[in-house]
C-alpha cells in the first residue's frame, strides 16, 4: 500500500477497524485527489493487514496487506452468515477433477464457474475438455460435496463461461438476492 498517496483500512462488517491478521473489507482514502476525493472508498475486496514485528528486510515499516481473500461478491454465503472463500470452493472442485482425470493425458475441464443462486443452492457450470472421458456432472457434484456443505448442486455443461465487463470470467459468483442471505 502506497502510504504516501493513499490511506488504506480493513474494516469488519460493523465498520470498525480490524486488528492485524483479521480479514475484513478493504477501503481506501486517496490523499492527493482534491477535486473528487475518495474517502473510505470500498474496493469490494477482502484482505487482512500483515502484522509487522520487525519491519521488512529492506527496512520499510509501511503496513502491508496480506493475502487478498477475494471480492466481496465472490464469497459463497452460508445461511448463518459465514462466508466460504472462493479459493476453498474452486480448489475442492479442481482437486476432484484432477483426481478423476489422473489416468488421462489431458485435463478434465477448460473452465468452471460456481454460482450461488439461493441460500442453500449452487449451480456449477463446466466447459469440459473435449478429449477427456471424465463424467463432468458426477465429478463436479462430488467435488462440491467435499467442501462439506449440505446444499443442492446443479451441474451444467456449457460451451463457454461468460466474461464480465472487465474481460475476466469469474470462478465464483453469488447471485442470491441480498434479502435471502444473512448479513
Amino acid at each position: 500500500m502506497n502510504v504516501d498517496g493513499r490511506w488504506g483500512e480493513v474494516l469488519d462488517d460493523a465498520g470498525q477497524l480490524c486488528p492485524p491478521e483479521v480479514e475484513g473489507r478493504v477501503v481506501v482514502t486517496n490523499l492527493f485527489n482534491r477535486t473528487m476525493p475518495f474517502i473510505r472508498y470500498a474496493l469490494r475486496d477482502r484482505a487482512a493487514w500483515v502484522a509487522l514485528k520487525d519491519g521488512c528486510g529492506c527496512g520499510d515499516w509501511a503496513p502491508r496487506l496480506g493475502c487478498l481473500a477475494s471480492r466481496e461478491d465472490d464469497f459463497l454465503r452460508l445461511p448463518d452468515g459465514r462466508r466460504i472463500s472462493p479459493r476453498v470452493a474452486v480448489t475442492a472442485l479442481g482437486n476432484a477433477f484432477e483426481h478423476a482425470a489422473s489416468g488421462e493425458d489431458v485435463l478434465a475441464y477448460r473452465q468452471l464457474q460456481i454460482v450461488q443462486d439461493g441460500p442453500e443452492h449452487v449451480s456449477v457450470h463446466v466447459v469440459p475438455e473435449e478429449r477427456s472421458s471424465v463424467d463432468v456432472q458426477r465429478t463436479a457434484r462430488e467435488g462440491f460435496r467435499d467442501i462439506g456443505l449440505p446444499w443442492t448442486c446443479d451441474v451444467a455443461v456449457v460451451r463457454a463461461i461468460p466474461l464480465e465487463p472487465s474481460g475476466k470470467a469469474k470462478k465464483v459468483m453469488c447471485r442470491a438476492s441480498s434479502e435471502a442471505l444473512p448479513d
